[in-house]
Order: C-alpha cells, then sequence, then structure tokens
C-alpha cells in the first residue's frame, strides 16, 4: 500500500504537493491541518468541538484550497486520505454536511482527482 501512494505521489513531481489531514481526540476536540513540505508551510485549525471527522476533513481540503487560490500559479496536487471526502467532493454530493462541501467545490479548481 505505501509503494502505492509513493507511485501516485511520484506520478505529480512536477505539482506543488499540499497534503491535508484532520484530527480528533477522545474528547472530542477536531483539528484540520495542510502541509507543503516543499516549502515548508503547515497550517493547522482548531474546529468545533463535537464535529465530525468527515467535516474536518473537507475543512482541511478547504483550507488547503484557499492556500492554493491566494498564493499559487503553479500546478497544485492536493493529497488526501479521506476516501469519503474525495468521493464527496468527486459527487458533489453529501447528506452529512451539504453546505461545507458546497464550500469546497465551488472554490475555483481545473481538476479534482
Amino acid at each position: 500500500m505505501k509503494n502505492l501512494a509513493l507511485g501516485k505521489i511520484d506520478s505529480y513531481k512536477g505539482s506543488v504537493h499540499i497534503f491535508t489531514d484532520a484530527s480528533k481526540t477522545i474528547d472530542n476536540k477536531t483539528s484540520a491541518a495542510f502541509c507543503i513540505p516543499n516549502i515548508s508551510i503547515e497550517h493547522s485549525v482548531r474546529l468545533s468541538d463535537n464535529i465530525t471527522i468527515f467535516a474536518a476533513e473537507l475543512c482541511a481540503i478547504k483550507l488547503a484550497l484557499q492556500r492554493v487560490i491566494s498564493n499559487s500559479d503553479k500546478n497544485v496536487c492536493i493529497f488526501s486520505d479521506s476516501y469519503s471526502s474525495l468521493q464527496a467532493i468527486a459527487s458533489g454530493k453529501s447528506n452529512c454536511r451539504p453546505n461545507l462541501l458546497l464550500q469546497v467545490i465551488g472554490q475555483p479548481r481545473q481538476n479534482l482527482v
């Protein structure tokens, strides 16, 4: 699995890589983050308590998109480990957080893989 992931990442070596993630503690505190390793940028935010990890993952992707829109003129690839968030973005549908999804997919973009 690791080799498959590294191979996929390597196939985008001409792009700026942004990695997103979200987390939730056992006491239901959530956060969302992204990092851009090749330019040493890390950004995280504390989110509202008790939101789902799905919503937190969408927030992480939204933060990454906002960074790209305001600061990049290069090709960018955003990597996420949230299959459910990526499915929702691809389909444009979410029963759980439709307004948040609309904020994410409403961002100008060329191609979401």
